[in-house]
């Protein structure tokens, strides 16, 4: 359940009318406030204040109607300015990166005061008596009216500063990188269920570990996918729970923002006869599955968004690496994080100590090769691409653990040298490369 609502919450901060539509329920109950407070201190508030609106029903009415024309245009302006940014942004940085403009709550704060303060002014002016023969005049809603319209200049005035900055190629890969680094920090805390003190297989328990196999041995029953879609997010706690209840070991097959289709294998129940159909449509719904991939819990997508960046970047239409770069200093700084992470156990047990689930982790070897060999093929004629590559590495090597992270980032070295030997550099920068691709395999050999 709790994941399942922090999901949907991520939908709504993506989403463009979830804090407009709040503030304009804000702008409705402000004005039955103001009117019910005009209602009853319609003589007092008149005189009793130098700042309220002083004027008669035809200004009141025609201040309301000026405010509210010029709130709607102001926000059809702002509108088309958002929709002008989104698709910039689209072209420059790839379509992944629009959620991060979808995201940004100032421009939804900055929508919704135009549209809240029109909104509020229509439901003033209906207050507005057109008789000449009353005396009545909403003295505060009007004088509410002006205020908001002068905070909407406010708000414009950020709006347009806001763009200019957010749509900063520095900003948008330091809002990703920040992003990613929060999400590492926060999605790998042992809290599905408890890890053992180390990541051996436990000896009870016999289980084959598939790798993506998908025939189960005799005594596991594999569970199949029934859904198309990207896995979104996978709900730990009714996972744990639904295997405390049926007293089974559940080994999840996949990750998520992992594409599945009908067929594909979910996951593996432990024992076999105890995989009973009520088990496997529960697990069905354990895997939120939807038209694209989310970063809730999925990592990955960070990295992908920061290499889709760079390779933008380094396209012959663009040709900037300066902007490379820095997706080379976030995407360093993202595996960096995972390296001084204590990763949790794969496998989780239950509060009797009794084995539950086993889950993979984001595989350092595979994140290592996907930056390394998307940007070293795009950025084979760049030398400054490729010492920033080797920089990386130099910074990366002292931080792995695993034998098998080594061995990737010693074979990712090996396609540097023979990019670099073979591309048409001249000879200082060729030397000057090799020089960093020896620093590079020094600071591998000094591994922990």
């Amino acid at each position: 359940m709790k994941t399942n609502i922090q999901s949907f919450w991520e939908s709504l901060r993506s989403s463009y009318w979830f804090i407009p539509s709040l503030m304009v329920i804000f702008a409705f109950g402000l004005s039955f406030l103001t009117q019910q407070l005009d209602d009853r201190f319609q003589f007092q508030i008149g005189g009793a204040f130098p700042g309220v609106f002083q004027g008669g029903p035809d200004g009141a009415r025609s201040m309301l109607a000026t405010i509210a024309g010029s709130m709607i245009t102001v926000a059809s302006v702002t509108f088309s300015i958002t929709i002008a940014a989104l698709a910039n942004a689209s072209s420059q940085f790839g379509p992944r990166l629009l959620r991060i403009f979808m995201q940004d709550t100032g421009s939804q704060i900055v929508l919704g005061t135009f549209v809240g303060t029109f909104i509020y002014c229509l439901m003033a002016l209906r207050l507005v008596p057109v008789e000449e023969t009353t005396d009545y005049v909403p003295h505060l809603s009007t004088s509410m009216a002006l205020v908001l319209a002068l905070a909407s200049i406010g708000v414009l005035i950020f709006f347009i500063h806001h763009m200019a900055t957010m749509l900063q190629v520095s900003n948008v890969t330091a809002r990703v990188g920040e992003e990613m680094i929060e999400s590492i920090n926060s999605l790998f805390p042992e809290d599905l269920g408890w890890g053992g003190e180390s990541d051996e297989r436990p000896d009870a328990v016999r289980l084959s570990e598939m790798s993506g196999s998908v025939v189960p041995d005799s005594n596991q029953r594999g569970i199949l996918a029934e859904r198309i879609g990207y896995i979104r997010a996978i709900d730990e706690e009714t996972l744990m729970e639904l295997a405390v209840d049926h007293d089974v070991v559940i080994r999840i097959a996949l990750r998520p923002g992992v594409f599945i289709v009908p067929d594909a294998l979910l996951a593996v129940v432990w024992p076999s006869e105890r995989a009973t159909k009520e088990l496997s449509g529960a697990l069905q719904e354990v895997f939120l599955v939807g038209s694209g991939r989310t970063p809730f819990q999925d990592i990955e997508l960070y990295f992908d968004e920061l290499i889709e960046i760079a390779l933008r970047a380094l396209s012959p239409g663009i040709n900037d690496p300066y902007t490379a770069f820095t997706c080379i200093d976030w995407l360093t700084a993202g595996v960096t994080s995972l390296a001084n992470l204590r990763m949790p156990s794969r496998y989780r047990y239950d509060r009797d100590g009794e084995l539950r689930i086993i889950a993979d982790n984001p595989q350092m070897d595979e994140l290592i090769d996907r930056i390394f060999d998307r940007i070293r093929n795009a950025g084979a004629g760049h030398p400054s691409v490729l010492r920033k590559l080797l920089e990386a590495a130099i910074t990366i090597g002292p931080l792995l653990d695993e034998r098998e992270e080594v061995d990737v980032l010693r074979r990712q070295l090996a396609a540097l040298d023979e990019v670099v030997r073979s591309a048409p550099f001249v000879e200082h920068e060729r030397r000057e490369l090799t020089n960093r691709y020896r620093d590079a395999i020094h600071a591998l050999g000094s591994t922990r």
